[in-house]
């Protein structure tokens, strides 16, 4: 939500090219945001200007995650189970995105250094035996 408030700050304040660079460093994290909505208009809900701004400020897996478990307090095991295991199914896809999504940009960094670094030891001492 702050790198939300940030990026609006940034072009805001006449500042773009640090506006860019921050909505460029957001856009992956609102895939999952974006899926997350899609899955919940899948599952009959009517996208509402709320549940558009939760997903706007980045808050729609938290959202998941409290309808999870207002279900299993409210269900306990009952007739509701089917649906408590689709949503906690639901919310380890939707993670496990988010972790990949976030740490793709770090990864292709460190790729692309090796292929430029071709010989060179980039990380030296680590594998060599005493």
């Amino acid at each position: 939500m702050w790198s939300f408030c940030t990026t609006l700050h940034y072009f805001l304040a006449g500042q773009l090219l640090w506006g860019w660079v921050s909505l460029a460093l957001l856009l992956p994290t609102y895939l999952a945001q974006g899926l997350s909505l899609l899955w919940f208009q899948a599952d009959g809900h009517q996208p509402s200007k709320s549940l558009i701004l939760i997903h706007l400020l980045q808050l729609g897996i938290w959202k998941r995650y409290g309808d999870a478990l207002r279900s299993s307090v409210k269900d306990g095991g009952g007739p509701g189970a089917k649906e408590l295991v689709t949503q906690q199914g639901d919310l380890a896809v939707l993670r496990r995105l988010e972790a990949l999504v976030q740490t793709l940009p770090n990864l292709l960094l460190r790729a692309s250094s090796c292929v430029v670094m071709e010989s060179q030891v980039v990380v030296p001492d680590v594998f060599q035996s005493a």
